[in-house]
């Protein structure tokens, strides 16, 4: 059960990570197109 509970945290991690980079990325992009 607790194997199960640290798959779900890993995942939830893994989720906010992707998120985190998607967003700094969408930020990324804005800032160029604003510059252009």
């Amino acid at each position: 059960m607790s194997e199960k509970k640290g798959f779900e945290a890993t995942r939830i991690h893994d989720i906010t990570e992707l998120a985190n980079v998607n967003r700094g990325t969408f930020y990324f992009t804005l800032q160029i197109n604003i510059c252009y």
